[in-house]
């Protein structure tokens, strides 16, 4: 596979949270024996600087390999998933 290629598991659910909660988001490791890690974030709302925290946090799980899972109130193209 050509680097840059690699598809990466993301998985998006458009739903209420919460408080002022912004997204809820799973990061799950494997390694060749099955599941290693599984992570868990929950990114509270503070305006402007929230997405790109939000992508922060997506560039190094999808660079580290991590099959994502998402749970966020807004439309995935409003905080940059297409």
């Amino acid at each position: 596979m050509e680097p840059g290629t690699e598809k990466h598991e993301v998985h998006y659910v458009q739903q209420e949270l919460p408080n002022r909660l912004f997204a809820v988001i799973r990061m799950t490791w494997r390694s060749e024996y099955g599941v290693e890690t599984v992570d868990e974030a929950k990114l509270i709302d503070e305006g402007s600087d929230t997405i790109a925290g939000f992508a922060e946090l997506m560039q190094k799980a999808i660079e580290g390999g991590a099959e994502i899972s998402i749970i966020c109130p807004y439309d995935p193209e409003h905080i940059g998933l297409f």
